[in-house]
């Protein structure tokens, strides 16, 4: 859901202050992929600046040892050129930095599995009985089982998505999110099994735009996953 590029310079270059310096450190601890690529820019802004600083003093050092006037100023351009060649250096391995595409998480990493109503207390014991089986024996007879039940039809179409993408196919977990209508209890997981669809599809233009169109109190648990995959 958001771009750290821009936080991530001006944190490595101390521009952050207050409340917002606060946020990014805080979003660091719980994205490892984010504090790394915050690590790796340290270091080589770290690096950079000892080479450049060994550098002029070497240029320093060789100027104050050239007597003619003659060789002074030619010594003095070379400094100029020098700093400014590192200085080019520098901003090119950085900008390089900066366009490295931080390891997308995997769907598996990203996928957890809902609280399965496969209890003998269940009221709707065809479900609860083709959702067990369909997780523990026979997945095809499993959603047979549930198609043949006498769950009202978001329900039944509501598990029958998360039965499909605890499978990982999301070709068939997007046709059942699609054909869920109403059901706002499930509103928040609806969107998470439709958002993780696509991105198993590699569709991560289709991602961000439904990310950036959710609901204002989407739950922060979803949230936090999102911020994973839309950097």
């Amino acid at each position: 859901m958001q771009d750290y590029t821009e936080q991530i310079e001006d944190y490595i270059f101390d521009r952050l202050e207050g409340q917002t310096k606060l946020a990014f450190e805080q979003a660091m601890e719980v994205n490892p992929s984010l504090a790394e690529e915050v690590n790796i820019q340290l270091q080589a802004k770290a690096a950079s600046a000892d080479l450049l600083e060994l550098e002029l003093r070497s240029l320093l050092e060789q100027e104050s040892n050239i007597n003619d006037s003659d060789q002074r100023e030619n010594s003095k351009l070379w400094w100029i050129i020098g700093g400014l060649l590192l200085l080019t250096i520098v901003g090119l391995v950085f900008n390089q930095l900066r366009t490295i595409t931080i390891e997308k998480p995997t769907y598996a990493s990203l996928y957890t599995e809902p609280t399965w109503p496969i209890e003998r207390s269940t009221e709707n014991k065809s479900l609860s009985e083709g959702i067990s089986q369909a997780l523990s024996s026979d997945f095809r007879q499993g959603i047979t089982t549930i198609h043949q039940s006498n769950t009202e039809a978001n329900l039944k179409y509501y598990w029958l998505a998360e039965l499909f993408a605890q499978q990982q196919q999301p070709d068939s977990t997007l046709f059942y999110t699609s054909k869920v209508i109403g059901l706002a209890n499930k509103r928040d997981r609806l969107n998470y099994l439709n958002i993780l669809a696509h991105y198993h599809l590699n569709d991560y233009e289709q991602v961000q735009s439904l990310i950036d169109a959710l609901p204002q109190d989407t739950d922060e648990w979803y949230l936090e996953r999102y911020e994973l995959i839309s950097r």
